[in-house]
């Protein structure tokens, strides 16, 4: 299966260069996270349930991230990847996943996804950096820099770093080890470079994943432990590569709830009053639909219309549900294999 699922990602994604096609294959691939629709004894139709975690509202939760999903040309227009879809995310709730995720390859896709309750939530912006022009000011800080990504122990590092700021943050999709090594691997691939500050006691201070363009310097992420360390990898960068201008992309990304009692169970922890939330559109989860009551900082499915009679009521659409969990939070995702 694995040797056939292969050439369909070679027939679908015609500009992944094959180095990038065996890593992939290699490092994220499982039997356990795909989802397949076979047809004549061959795969036509598949994705990827990446496996992935989550801040959110102090805790950390279960995430899938939707990879690789592709249907061969001459199967396309027959709801195949809708079907999959569907059987996805039945697969999801049964596995004890909270939430699903995405990124649309274009702007066409996104509609595509909404009809499988997907909503945008991570936003798309660009970020760019400006960095200080006077040499006084480009030396403050006693920050010094050297490329890294090249061993095993660097790997280490700049996993521990990026986590560590990462898993602060109130709602970002988090890389474990594993992950990381290969998002390494991946921006070698793509001609990257990694960089890290060093602080004046030897400890590292930021971790920044560039790509040097023509005109404008990439950044695919970059942390720091401090506004000080963040602006003088900018100042380092800006210089090291011939005073372009440092750009974050951040590309669009979708949500889909998968268990709508957990996500107002998590809500429900951080809400001082009460009420009565009503989930509905779910065809695909029929128990995500239903009244869920919000007291005491708990939450529970209603089994009557009892429970809830003097309750303010909301009343919500599955795809509405990740909007008025996350909204206000605004979710961060970076580094997908997208």
């Amino acid at each position: 299966m694995k040797e056939e699922l292969k050439e369909l990602w070679r027939t679908c994604f015609t500009e992944d260069t094959e180095e990038f096609i065996e890593l992939y294959f290699e490092e994220k691939y499982t039997d356990h996270d795909t989802s397949v629709i076979m047809h004549r004894g061959k795969p036509v139709s598949a994705l990827q349930r990446l496996p992935y975690t989550m801040t959110c509202r102090g805790e950390i939760i279960r995430v899938s991230y939707i990879s690789g999903a592709c249907t061969h040309p001459s199967m396309r227009k027959h709801g195949l990847m809708t079907r999959l879809l569907d059987e996805a995310h039945t697969c999801m709730y049964k596995g004890g996943v909270i939430v699903s995720t995405l990124i649309p390859a274009n702007e066409g896709l996104i509609e595509f996804y909404r009809k499988s309750k997907y909503t945008p939530i991570f936003e798309e912006r660009e970020q760019r950096f400006e960095s200080r022009t006077d040499k006084a000011s480009r030396q403050s800080g006693g920050i010094s820099f050297m490329t890294t990504g090249h061993t095993d122990g660097d790997s280490e590092e700049i996993f521990r770093f990026v986590y560590s700021r990462q898993s602060a943050m109130p709602s970002c999709i988090l890389h474990n080890k594993a992950d990381m090594h290969t998002i390494i691997a991946d921006h070698a691939l793509s001609g990257g470079e990694i960089w890290k500050g060093i602080g004046n006691n030897g400890e590292t201070v930021s971790i920044a994943f560039v790509i040097a363009g023509q005109d404008e310097l990439f950044i695919k992420e970059m942390v720091a432990d401090s506004d000080i360390s963040l602006q003088a990898t900018i100042d380092f960068l800006s210089a090291r590569y011939g005073n372009v201008k440092a750009v974050h992309h951040f590309p669009l990304g979708m949500m889909r709830a998968i268990n709508a009692l957990r996500l107002l169970e998590l809500y429900a922890a951080g809400c001082s009053t009460s009420c009565a939330i009503e989930v509905y559109g779910d065809d695909t989860i029929k128990e995500n639909n239903g009244i869920f009551v919000i007291s005491n900082r708990r939450c529970h499915k209603a089994e009557t219309e009892a429970e809830t009679a003097n309750m303010r009521h909301i009343k919500l659409e599955i795809s509405e549900l990740p909007d008025f969990i996350f909204g206000d939070e605004k979710p961060y995702m970076s580094l997908m294999l997208n």
